[in-house]
């Protein structure tokens, strides 16, 4: 069940990072580099105001995956979701109601847009949010799926309405009107068909039991939910300070270059989803039953699929990154402009990425303190870092001050984790799991820039990554013997 879940999670984000990353020149072409920067203001909206389901999605997801791991428990999982819903929709539709009412002037006054788009930005945000708010219900239930490990179903809904979204948007801009009003409100649409999808689908996979609203659920669970939001919300601002700092003191058109730097660089992260959806209930579920061995072993298999999936990607994205944006700008100053933006928020994502593992298995085990606080203090260094590096680099000492957090990050809180749980796994996390895919992804990355082929670059950068992934994959021990495992069986069925 594990790899069929992985391969759909899989899937699904390789198609959403595709979508995105196509569609991205033609909304630039249509709509204006400008315009541009503020769908980077729309996914910066949707990041923030995904703190207010207060912890519930992942509580959601991991409270399905630890009653259905024992049958004499999975009665009760009915009940559990009826209770955290009729908590949530109130909630969340008071909170989005506000923020219609009140919140697309303050937005519009923090930008800096010209004035032509100045005078249409509020009426923009009010659709913007009601797209955010159908977004938010849609996880909601989205995270009930995973719990159930119903995942093919969820990435097809998923897929279904990421491709409505983007792809329709770009037939909306290109043939009916190419403005950010009718892009914004058909994506609303698509995301409401979305959610429809979602409900249905959650109530369709349930178990058989009672669907009563019990207090107990809530007084259980609400401590798990407390600390996992207040993790939530911190990661949520350290991925956005940068930009709600830049936004706020750049002209939008440069923004925009921001944006969409950030838009190639967190595909990094996109493999890593995938994985986290299929295995943190797998971790929960051994956690729970002390299969700690076995635990460790899906841990460091894991970790070494993440860092061959991100490593490799990451290099070819910092040495080939003029190459890259070439493919979505036009002009050499805005290319030269973009380089370094690119360059720094890929080393920061590839970082983050790579420390979503431990981070997982320590929510597993139920343990939020450790990155309540390294959120806690990352926050405190992040604003600091961020006006200090804009001031003296401009827009790179915003990506600058990302990569550096997280260089920190991976450094510590991986210490941490591994002086409570899995205490006989922290060198071998460091020595086995990353620096062999990095020394060989790094050789074979230099060895492809170094024979690039003159007037080729982007298949220069493309054979250089296969070379990458091949090297980096001889590199794991671990990665390397469950691939020919796998292979070998599929040659005896076949």
């Amino acid at each position: 069940m594990m790899a069929r879940n992985f391969f759909a999670n899989y899937m699904g984000a390789v198609w959403t990072t595709l979508v995105q990353l196509i569609v991205t020149p033609f909304y630039l072409r249509y709509l204006g580099v400008e315009s541009y920067a503020v769908v980077g203001v729309h996914l910066t909206v949707i990041a923030l105001f995904s703190l207010l389901d207060l912890g519930l999605t992942p509580t959601i997801n991991r409270e399905m995956a630890r009653l259905s791991a024992r049958p004499a428990l999975s009665l009760r999982i009915r009940s559990f979701l009826r209770t955290v819903e009729r908590a949530y929709w109130p909630l969340a539709i008071g909170v989005f109601a506000a923020a219609i009412a009140f919140l697309p002037g303050p937005m519009t006054a923090w930008i800096n847009p010209s004035p032509a788009l100045a005078a249409r930005l509020p009426g923009i945000f009010q659709i913007m949010l009601v797209q955010v708010g159908l977004q938010a219900l849609s996880g909601f239930y989205a995270a009930g799926l995973l719990g159930l490990q119903r995942h093919v179903l969820l990435n097809t809904i998923t897929a279904a309405g990421l491709s409505a979204r983007y792809i329709g948007g770009l037939a909306v801009v290109a043939f009916v009107a190419p403005t950010l009003e009718a892009l914004l409100s058909w994506m609303a649409l698509t995301t409401a068909a979305q959610l429809v999808a979602m409900v249905i689908a959650l109530n369709t996979a349930l178990p058989p039991g009672p669907s009563l609203f019990r207090l107990s659920h809530l007084r259980r669970n609400w401590r798990y939910a407390l600390g996992v939001s207040g993790i939530v919300a911190l990661s949520l601002l350290l991925t956005q300070i940068d930009k709600l700092i830049l936004s706020r003191h750049l002209p939008l058109q440069e923004f925009g270059l921001y944006a969409l730097a950030g838009t190639v660089a967190v595909a990094l992260s996109r493999p890593v989803g995938p994985l986290l959806s299929t295995f943190t209930p797998r971790f929960t579920q051994l956690a729970t039953t002390g299969q700690e061995a076995e635990l460790a072993r899906l841990y460091h298999l894991v970790s070494q699929l993440a860092s061959w999936l991100v490593v490799p990607a990451s290099l070819a994205l910092v040495v080939f990154a003029p190459e890259i944006l070439a493919i979505w700008l036009t002009d050499g100053g805005d290319v030269a402009r973009a380089t370094p933006l690119l360059r720094w928020l890929t080393a920061g994502f590839a970082l983050n990425a790579l420390l979503m593992l431990p981070y997982s298995v320590s929510l597993a085990y139920g343990w939020v303190r450790l990155s309540l606080w390294q959120n806690v203090l990352s926050c405190l260094a992040m604003v600091p870092a961020v006006f200090f590096l804009v001031a003296r680099f401009g827009a790179s000492g915003g990506a600058m001050a990302w990569a550096l957090l997280n260089l920190g990050c991976i450094t510590i809180t991986v210490y941490f984790f591994h002086r409570r749980y899995l205490t006989a796994e922290y060198a071998r996390w460091y020595v086995r799991d990353i620096l062999p895919v990095l020394a060989a992804a790094a050789m074979a990355m230099a060895a492809g820039k170094a024979l690039a082929l003159p007037g080729w670059p982007l298949m220069s950068a493309a054979l250089a990554y296969i070379l990458a992934m091949v090297c980096g994959l001889a590199a794991l021990g671990d990665l390397r013997r469950f691939a020919m495992g796998a292979i070998t069986s599929l040659l005896k069925r076949a």
